[in-house]
């Protein structure tokens, strides 16, 4: 182009005035610029400044190209614009370089924020867990303490039981051979043996109460002490009758005969009177029956289907007398009698989770009728 041209015809037709113009402005071409100041040197700070600078010195390069005439002056115009470019694209790089600056400080502060929203649930689910182990740690204190207490009043109960209850001893002084097997399910039972001696007559008794644990150990109280009464206070020895006046005993004092009465408590049992001078045993029993082993066989002597006490059997009188029957059994060399509730042959297998049952119980008796 013309302003670029270093043609001397139209450098001799400018006048001195114009010279001189032109002589300035080369010196101001020469002396003016920018230079790269490098992208770790812009910062956000100084940002704007340095884009005023790039866009100043471009303004002034396109003015100084209208007064550019000699080969010389499109040199340094020719220079300075690629400085100029060269500091623009350095300015892009570090406005680019900013951006990314900025988008991973952002993405910083998210990961802050989360961590931070993390770090604030941990520390609540700490302090949650925290006291949920307080508390469940207290709570199992007072848990082991009432279990505590809890246990020694049964213990305690189990001494006035058995001080109160027949002691076996008593009843191997009358009858050598004899024996008791009782493993209570819990410290207390309803399950227990009856024994006395009276008048020439051994009338032993197993009684088979309901429930188990504590309510069962407060109906055995009450039947040892009707048995007592009956037996040992009014002299009654006929096992029928015996068991008849104990059901008797038991609806009155528990108020069964009432309608609106709520309990139905009441028991199994399976009594033997045993005369010594007539070598004879009588038995009568409320749902549990007589076991009589001999020669390699079991003989069962069936009970009555009704218990003592409890429920009113559907067809039963408006004054419920239950009667109960009398079985008379000589005694012989060789024979061994038992009674039982029903607590062994309902055991459940540890490893087949089957009942006992009644089968295995009277192979059982034979087994160790074996050993005698």
């Amino acid at each position: 182009t013309p302003l670029l041209s270093s043609d001397t015809s139209n450098a001799k037709s400018l006048d001195s005035k114009d010279t001189l113009a032109v002589k300035t402005k080369e010196r101001n071409i020469a002396r003016f610029g920018v230079s790269p100041a490098g992208i770790g040197a812009i910062t956000t700070e100084n940002l704007s400044r340095r884009k005023e600078e790039i866009e100043n010195a471009r303004f002034q390069l396109e003015d100084d190209k209208l007064y550019a005439i000699s080969k010389e002056d499109s040199i340094i115009i020719s220079a300075r614009e690629a400085v100029i470019r060269a500091a623009e694209v350095e300015l892009q790089n570090a406005l680019t370089l900013i951006e990314t600056q900025k988008s991973e400080i952002q993405y910083k502060k998210r990961e802050l924020y989360i961590l931070s929203g993390l770090l604030v649930l941990l520390t609540g689910f700490l302090v949650a867990l925290f006291i949920f182990y307080r508390d469940k740690k207290r709570t199992n204190l007072l848990l082991e303490t009432k279990n505590r207490n809890i246990l020694d009043s049964i213990t305690y109960a189990k001494r006035i039981q058995q001080s109160v209850l027949i002691d076996e001893e008593e009843i191997k002084k009358e009858l050598p051979d004899f024996f008791i097997y009782n493993q209570p399910k819990d410290i207390v039972s309803g399950d227990f043996c009856w024994f006395s001696n009276l008048d020439n007559k051994l009338i032993v008794a197993v009684v088979d109460c309901t429930g188990h644990g504590v309510p069962g150990a407060f109906m055995s109280l009450i039947a040892n002490t009707l048995l007592h009464e009956i037996i040992n206070e009014k002299r009654i020895t006929d096992p029928a009758i015996i068991l008849s006046s104990v059901h008797q005993a038991i609806t009155g004092t528990l108020h069964q005969e009432k309608d609106n009465n709520k309990s139905y408590d009441g028991m199994d049992m399976a009594l033997c009177v045993i005369d010594k001078g007539g070598k004879k045993l009588q038995y009568a029993g409320a749902i549990n029956p007589l076991y009589i082993v001999q020669n390699n066989t079991v003989k069962t002597i069936k009970a009555d289907m009704y218990s003592i006490g409890g429920r009113k059997p559907r067809r039963a009188s408006a004054d419920d007398v239950r009667k109960f029957t009398n079985h008379t059994i000589p005694i012989r060399n060789g024979m061994s009698f038992y009674m039982f509730s029903d607590g062994y042959v309902d055991q459940f297998g540890e490893v087949t989770r089957k009942k006992f049952n009644t089968e295995r119980f009277r192979q059982l008796l034979l087994d160790i009728q074996a050993f005698d």
